[in-house]
């Protein structure tokens, strides 16, 4: 997918994400590198720049993260996931795939269901 620069970025969410990012890197930081706290903080710096820059390129050529979309846009996602699983499961149990439902004219005395449209008649029962 070619660069679109008309895509716009959610950039409250990417930062969201990489402050989380930063939490856990300087907690990693202050449990195991202790004692040279102050050249990390500088590697913190640089990688969460180039984590940022990269995950903006990386969105703007097509990259669809989880972590960048909203609530109701993984709610229709999960859908069709669910609706594409019922379809394949049952093409492979040979049912025919779920229909969306669609409007369903009343009965009229044609088409209705009762006794009159279905008489019970045998060969010894049938008018000769």
């Amino acid at each position: 997918m070619p660069w679109n620069r008309h895509r716009a970025l959610p950039w409250k969410r990417l930062l969201t994400f990489e402050l989380a990012y930063v939490g856990l890197f300087a907690a990693f930081l202050a449990v195991f590198r202790r004692d040279d706290l102050a050249s990390s903080a500088v590697a913190m710096g640089v990688a969460i720049v180039v984590t940022t820059i990269a995950i903006a390129v990386l969105y703007k050529f097509g990259w669809d993260p989880a972590f960048l979309k909203t609530r109701t846009e993984l709610a229709s996602v999960r859908e069709e996931r669910i609706r594409a699983r019922e379809a394949a499961r049952a093409r492979k149990a040979g049912r025919p795939e779920p229909q969306p439902e669609r409007y369903r004219p009343a009965p009229t005395k044609r088409t209705s269901t009762g006794a009159t449209n279905r008489p019970r008649r045998t060969s010894k029962t049938r008018k000769r």
